[in-house]
């Protein structure tokens, strides 16, 4: 088997760690767990405290990085986003769409577990949301970048 096979890496027959058929189910079984309960107590605890920033080692360092036009094409990022927003119901709006400042940016994470109780979910979605999210997501990155997350989709699809 080549090194770069991800069939090394899936449990055994019969050994998932999966938890039920839906990922609401999933969810409900791990969060019984102690380790979920005290990865989510950890994070918790870090959510509450003040944000630095991403840091090594907990010190800010001043100007690693400048604001510069990478050439990303903003015009079509915009409209992309906009044409997603006026799809969605005022309900699902509200539960996609945050100031740059709000909580919920460092609250996201990528667990198989359903935490946020916001966003619009793909495996919710209909069809037309999801095209329209998925064109969101291409606008947003060059073609070998949504290659990849679509990729990891597929893999991660439950």
């Amino acid at each position: 088997m080549p090194r770069w096979d991800y069939r090394q890496h899936l449990p055994a027959q019969g050994k998932s760690r999966i938890a039920g058929h839906t990922a609401a189910d999933h969810t409900s079984a791990r969060l019984a767990t102690e380790r979920a309960q005290r990865l989510i107590g950890e994070w918790s605890v870090l959510g509450e405290a003040p944000f630095k920033g991403i840091t090594a080692d907990g010190s800010v360092q001043r100007g690693l990085f400048e604001l510069r036009d990478e050439g990303a094409p903003a015009a079509e990022m915009t409209s992309t986003a906009i044409a997603l927003l006026e799809r969605l119901s005022s309900a699902d709006r509200k539960r996609a769409h945050f100031a740059v400042e709000s909580e919920h940016w460092r609250k996201w994470q990528n667990t198989e577990m359903v935490l946020e109780d916001h966003g619009v979910r793909l495996d919710a979605a209909g069809a037309g949301i999801r095209e329209s999210i998925i064109s969101l997501l291409e606008a947003c990155l060059s073609t070998r970048g949504a290659a990849k997350v679509r990729g990891a989709m597929r893999l991660n699809g439950f």
